[in-house]
């Protein structure tokens, strides 16, 4: 009678599903094993009252299937809900223990961010809706795989070693258990989705010495490579200073033509527009993002 939160149930959901269809496709030989572990058996009976909803509901998969489902598969079933925390007067009522408290709270100081805005307090509902749980899986020994791990580590590269230094100091400084990379990458999500909302779109100009032809040309392969980029205007040389003095606020401007002794940063790219324009103009914004402290 409760409702599992997010990302639980995506994860309780893949599970199940990715094991039945293993099944279904003969993909996983049948085990003979009728034991568990020395340490799943301390789990197991630990959570009692869950196991016995894990065993039933392996028993319906089971003859869904025509097949008997190894044992195994139950006590992975529980690893999944044990993770969840079912104890509603911590998790589900609004009470946070102090320890969780401590380490958002850290967490959102080591990265420099100012608590009182609403993209930090949404940040710390985050962070301490993931940590209640992530706790009782630490001091349990249980860990539960994150399937898109590999995927966050390449596409949030940088985020995800910041986040996994930050929990090293935590694991020191509270002594708790070491966090595992698994979980790193799902608080890693948190703080990419605080970065996208709080970085807001840069302010580009794009030129050449006419402001028609290459610079127009460049504007659309710009467009394609970056959609993030706010392109504010395609001008000529000779237009750059007044439109600076209507546009203040413009980051950078990408250009084929270098002009000196002006305040705004100029990537100079040629007129093809190739891999190393591209790799040039990325240099830059990772630059003027990482002064964001995440």
């Amino acid at each position: 009678n409760i409702t599992i939160p997010y990302p639980y149930n995506i994860n309780l959901f893949s599970h199940m599903y990715i094991m039945m269809n293993r099944f279904k496709q003969g993909a996983v030989k049948n085990s003979t094993s009728k034991s568990l572990t020395e340490q799943q058996e301390k789990i197991k009976e630990k959570y009692q009252n869950i196991y016995r909803v894990t065993s039933q509901v392996i028993d319906d998969i089971s003859n869904y299937l025509h097949i008997r489902v190894p044992l195994g598969e139950e006590f992975n079933l529980l690893q999944y809900l044990v993770s969840v925390h079912y104890n509603r007067d911590v998790i589900f009522n609004g009470q946070t223990p102090k320890i969780v408290e401590k380490i958002v709270s850290y967490s959102l100081d080591y990265f420099s961010i100012d608590k009182r805005t609403k993209a930090a307090v949404l940040l710390a509902e985050d962070l301490t809706n993931h940590i209640k749980p992530m706790m009782n899986r630490l001091n349990s020994g249980i860990v539960v795989a994150n399937r898109l791990l590999s995927d966050i580590q390449i596409t949030y590269p940088n985020v995800f070693d910041k986040v996994r230094i930050l929990f090293q100091k935590i694991s020191r400084k509270f002594k708790i258990p070491d966090v595992p990379n698994d979980e790193i990458g799902f608080i890693t999500l948190y703080f990419a989705k605080y970065k996208e909302q709080v970085i807001r779109r840069k302010k580009v100009l794009i030129m050449c010495t006419s402001g028609f032809g290459t610079a127009q040309l460049l504007n659309t392969k710009i467009s394609k490579v970056f959609p993030e980029l706010q392109i504010v205007d395609v001008i000529g040389t000779s237009e750059l200073n007044s439109k600076l003095k209507d546009n203040p606020d413009i980051d950078m401007i990408i250009s084929t033509v270098n002009v000196k002794k002006i305040s705004k940063k100029i990537i100079l790219v040629s007129a093809l527009f190739n891999s190393q324009d591209r790799d040039r103009i990325e240099r830059e914004l990772e630059k003027q993002s990482d002064e964001n402290t995440i």
